[in-house]
């Protein structure tokens, strides 16, 4: 049975969700619990010089179980956030579009523009509660 561009969507939505929650729970078992502490000591062993592997080995971390590739995804996301020149951020940035406020909705005309765009806030919104309700 093929899915609606919406299912397809809501069903994608849900695995990034679940590869989220799954990263979170790896980072406990392997006890990362401060981020920026976390960061901010990957940050010193590398400008020491040290490769990912030894700066996981270093830090305590079994870097055979985390794989080369995540010992590398660990340097190259901390090097990033720092040349970025930051403060390194905690979680993800909020990307959901602003809600309009009543008056807002008020004041519009009814031309198809905005009746589309309330209706794809409607969408939105619903599947916001129906994933609000699996969890």
């Amino acid at each position: 049975m093929a899915l609606t561009e919406q299912q397809a969507y809501i069903k994608e939505r849900l695995r990034e969700k679940a590869r989220m929650v799954k990263a979170v729970k790896f980072a406990k078992e392997i006890g990362v619990t401060d981020k920026n502490a976390f960061m901010n000591d990957v940050l010193a062993l590398v400008r020491e010089g040290l490769s990912a592997y030894q700066i996981v080995k270093k830090l305590g971390y079994d870097a055979e179980m985390l794989g080369k590739a995540r010992c590398d995804g660990i340097r190259y996301c901390v090097l990033k956030e720092d040349e970025a020149g930051h403060e390194q951020r905690e979680g993800y940035p909020d990307r959901r579009s602003k809600r309009m406020s009543i008056e807002e909705i008020e004041d519009l005309p009814l031309d198809r523009e905005s009746v589309s765009r309330m209706r794809n806030e409607l969408i939105y919104l619903r599947q916001e509660v129906d994933f609000l309700k699996k969890i």
